[in-house]
């Protein structure tokens, strides 16, 4: 069977996506957040931090729908109950 195009999408960057999400697992447990500056009401500069998943920030930054992933999936199971 063919994977599903989110799928190869995912097996295509695989080896990248994986290096990329060791490396903010590493970056947490040393403390380290990821986020952004902004101004708010009361301090011109101001850390928001970005509360995404790993999983989520980089199916975003790979192109990878993960709503479609997930039907995909859904599709795959289905087809293996028969």
């Amino acid at each position: 069977m063919p994977l599903l195009p989110e799928h190869a999408k995912v097996q295509e960057i695989q080896p990248l996506s994986q290096a990329i999400y060791d490396f903010l697992e590493w970056c947490q447990e040393q403390g380290m957040s990821l986020g952004s500056y902004g101004t708010s009401k009361y301090h011109e500069h101001t850390f928001y931090p970005i509360n995404e998943s790993r999983e989520a920030l980089l199916a975003r930054h790979f192109g990878i729908d993960l709503g479609k992933l997930e039907n995909e999936k859904r599709e795959i199971l289905k087809g293996c109950r028969g």
